[in-house]
């Protein structure tokens, strides 16, 4: 039996993103001091709080 996922448990996933934009990213992260999930996840919610205006 698989345990109930909580409220902000983290979720993997898969996407195939272009060359570059993969590239531009990683290297934001790097400039940032921090890593490709942190970017996603600031891009993912600054959408998200667009898309809800």
């Amino acid at each position: 039996m698989k345990p109930e996922r909580k409220k902000g448990d983290a979720v993997k996933t898969t996407v195939e993103l272009p060359e570059e934009l993969w590239r531009k990213a990683k290297i934001r992260a790097m400039d940032d001091r921090s890593d490709l999930r942190s970017v996603i996840i600031a891009a993912l919610e600054a959408h998200l709080r667009k898309a809800a205006k």
